[in-house]
C-alpha cells in the first residue's frame, strides 16, 4: 500500500479518498486510522521523512 500509484479509500462504500500514501496520510482522517492501525511508528516516521525529501 505504501508504494502503490492511487490508493482508493472507501467508507461505507462511499470513496472518501484517492492518492498516493503521502497524499491520503495529508489530507484523509479515515486513511490516516488505518495506517496508523496498521503500521508501526517507525514506519510511519520513516514514510513521512521520504515524503518530505521527495518534495523538496
Amino acid at each position: 500500500m505504501l508504494h502503490a500509484n492511487q490508493i482508493l479509500v472507501l467508507d461505507e462504500g462511499r470513496l472518501v479518498g484517492k492518492g498516493t500514501h503521502a497524499q491520503l496520510m495529508a489530507s484523509c482522517p479515515e486513511y490516516q486510522e488505518i495506517a496508523r492501525s496498521q503500521l508501526s511508528q517507525k514506519e510511519l516516521d520513516l514514510k513521512s521523512l521520504n515524503t518530505e525529501k521527495e518534495g523538496e
